[in-house]
């Protein structure tokens, strides 16, 4: 449920602030390649940002005397992957997809054909 959560919130968080900036940006290939790095770049480090966060809530839960029972061990815990997944989730579900439509569609007869493309490829 968590994951689905994050990857749905990041769905309409990156697609309502980035996709309002999509129509404005002149050069959406170079948007799209910072984006695409960025993302690359936070895949690197999230091994190490994982564990950080990891430890800190085993930390938080161990000090407040929290069993996995508790219900804000459960909150604890979906907020902490949701803070280390809504970065990748809001650039990249939410972010990308308004910027290569711009790129991609060319004519308002093929606009809905053009974005089927992009999400199956």
């Amino acid at each position: 449920m968590t994951v689905l959560a994050s990857f749905l919130g990041g769905l309409a968080l990156g697609n309502y602030f980035l996709g309002k900036k999509a129509d404005v940006i002149s050069n959406p290939i170079r948007v799209y390649a910072f984006l695409e790095l960025f993302i690359g770049a936070f895949c690197l480090l999230y091994p190490v940002l994982s564990s950080l966060i990891g430890n800190s809530f085993l930390q938080i839960a161990s000090h407040l005397n929290f069993s996995s029972q508790h219900f804000l061990f459960s909150v604890l815990r979906f907020f902490g992957f949701n803070n280390s997944a809504s970065v990748p989730n809001y650039l990249q579900w939410g972010g990308t997809l308004p910027i290569l439509s711009k790129y991609f569609v060319s004519k308002f007869k093929r606009t809905a054909k053009d974005i089927c493309m992009l999400y199956f490829s």
